[in-house]
C-alpha cells in the first residue's frame, strides 16, 4: 500500500544523509494486503514492534484473516468502519499508543528526534506524547489530509470536534508539518508560525527491472494499484464503449489487466454493463511491489484515475511510478495538483470526466500505433527523465533530512 511504500522508502535512503532511523511499529496484524518482499530493503536497520489492542492485532492473534474482495464484504466493511468511527476517535489504532509508549521508555536516549506519519492520526497523538516526555523535535507526515482529507467521516458533530481539537494541538505542539501536497498542507495552516512542507511521493529506481520483454500479441491496458470511491476505474468501461464504435478491431486485440487490490465483483458488473467483453479482463491481484511495477512496464498504456470530488491534493503515490516508466499514460481526473502533475510531465494525455470522447480518440489512435510495429516483441528498459527524477525516493529522501537537520539545529 502507498503509506507503507512510503515510510519503507524514507527509512531505506535515510542513512545515505546521515541519518539512522529507528522504527517504533506494530507487531503483525490481520490485513487484506501484505508484502514481505519490503522488508528486505531495510532488513538491517533497527524495527522495534508492540503489541496493540486494536482491532487488526486481535484478528491476527485470534487467526481472523480480514480480507473484503467481493461486494458483501464491502458492505460489510464500510459497517464496520462506521463502528470503528464511533467507538475510538480519531481512529482505532488509538489502542496502540499505550504500547508505543512504554515502548519509548526503553529507547529513551537512542533517538534525537520523532517523525510520525498518518495516517492513523493516532501515530501523531503518540508522537506529541513522547515529545512531551523527553523533551526532543516532532516532525508530522501527512500523507492523507486529517479533518479536511478525502477519507474524513466523522459520525457526529462531537466526533468531529474532539477531531479539530486533536489536530490543531498537534500541529501547534509539532516543531515542523509534512504533506505530500500543497493543498493538503494549506489545509493545515493553523499555527502560521509553524514549517510547513511539501514532500512528494516519488518513486524508487531500484524497483524497475533492467529491462523485461513485452508480448505484442495484444494491445494490453494497465490499471495498477488499489481501487477504491477515490480511483474508480469504472469510467474506463466508458473510454472503452466508445472506442469500440471509432475502431471495431480495437475490441478484438485488447487485453485489460488489473494489477492490484480490486472489488472484481463490482469492476465486472460495470464492464458487462457497458458491453466489455469480460474474457478481455485480468485480475492479477496484490503482488509484491518489484513484480507490480514489472507488470506496468509490459503494457503499452498506462490508464489512472483520481474520482471526480476529490480534494485538489488528493495524490495516489502510485501516479509516480507510472510516470517514470515512460509509457504512455491514459488518465481521466478532475482538476487539481495530480493533473497538473501529469500535464507538465507528459503533456495532453490527461482528460476530464466530461471528455470521454477524447479520451476514447486518444485511446484508438495509440492502438492504431501500436498495430502498425506489432510484428514482434519488444524489450523495454527504463529511462528516466531529468524531470522525473525530482520524485526519486532518494531525492525526496533527501529533502526530508535536510528538514531534519534544520529542525534539529534549531532545537538546540
Amino acid at each position: 500500500m502507498g503509506g507503507v511504500q512510503r515510510t519503507t522508502k524514507f527509512v531505506k535512503y535515510l542513512p545515505l544523509f546521515g541519518w539512522n532511523p529507528i522504527v517504533l511499529t506494530v507487531k503483525d496484524i490481520s490485513h487484506f494486503t501484505k508484502d514481505e518482499s519490503l522488508l528486505d530493503e531495510i532488513k538491517n536497520l533497527k524495527i522495534y514492534r508492540t503489541g496493540s489492542f486494536d482491532p487488526l492485532r486481535i484478528y491476527h492473534l485470534l487467526g481472523i484473516k480480514k480480507d473484503f474482495t467481493g461486494i458483501n464484504d464491502c458492505k460489510k466493511r464500510n459497517l464496520l468502519q462506521l463502528i470503528n468511527r464511533l467507538l475510538f476517535i480519531p481512529d482505532n489504532k488509538i489502542l496502540w499508543l499505550p504500547f508505543a509508549l512504554t515502548k519509548s521508555f526503553f529507547l529513551a536516549g537512542k533517538f534525537d528526534l520523532i517523525f510520525t506519519t498518518a495516517p492513523p492520526f493516532s501515530s501523531h497523538l503518540a508522537g506529541l506524547i513522547i515529545k512531551k516526555i523527553f523533551n526532543i523535535p516532532l516532525i508530522l507526515d501527512f500523507r492523507d489530509g486529517w479533518t479536511k482529507g478525502d477519507f474524513y467521516a466523522p459520525p457526529t458533530l462531537f466526533h468531529s470536534r474532539v477531531n479539530s481539537l486533536m489536530e490543531k494541538f498537534v500541529i501547534h505542539y509539532s516543531d515542523a508539518v509534512c504533506g505530500v501536497s500543497r493543498d493538503i498542507i494549506d489545509k493545515l495552516r493553523y499555527d502560521f508560525q509553524k514549517k510547513y512542507y511539501v514532500v512528494w511521493n516519488g518513486f524508487d529506481e531500484e524497483d524497475f527491472p533492467e529491462k523485461v520483454e513485452v508480448d505484442n500479441s495484444k494491445f494490453i491496458l494497465t490499471f495498477g494499484g488499489t481501487a477504491s470511491r477515490l480511483t474508480d476505474p469504472g469510467i474506463f468501461a466508458k473510454v472503452l464503449k466508445t472506442a469500440f464504435s471509432i475502431n471495431q478491431e480495437f475490441k478484438e486485440n485488447f487485453l485489460l489487466n488489473f494489477v492490484g487490490f480490486q472489488n472484481k465483483d463490482k469492476i465486472l458488473k460495470t464492464f458487462k454493463e457497458n458491453g466489455i467483453p469480460l474474457e478481455k479482463l485480468c485480475f492479477s491481484g496484490y503482488i509484491e511491489h518489484k513484480k507490480y511495477v514489472e507488470q506496468l512496464l509490459k503494457s503499452h498504456i498506462l490508464l489512472f484515475t483520481i474520482s471526480e470530488g476529490c480534494s485538489r491534493g488528493f495524490i495516489t503515490g502510485r501516479i509516480f511510478e507510472l510516470l517514470a516508466t515512460g509509457i504512455k499514460l491514459l488518465a481521466i481526473a478532475p482538476e487539481g495538483e495530480v493533473k497538473d502533475l501529469i500535464k507538465k510531465l507528459k503533456g495532453k494525455c490527461v482528460f476530464s470526466y466530461s471528455e470521454v470522447e477524447n479520451a476514447s480518440e486518444m485511446l484508438v489512435k495509440e492502438y492504431e500505433q501500436w498495430k502498425k510495429n506489432s510484428k514482434m516483441n519488444s524489450i523495454r528498459s527504463p529511462s528516466f527523465s531529468r524531470e522525473i527524477l525530482e520524485f526519486s525516493r532518494k531525492k525526496i529522501t533527501e529533502k526530508l533530512a535536510n528538514i531534519f537537520n534544520e529542525v534539529v539545529q534549531q532545537w538546540k
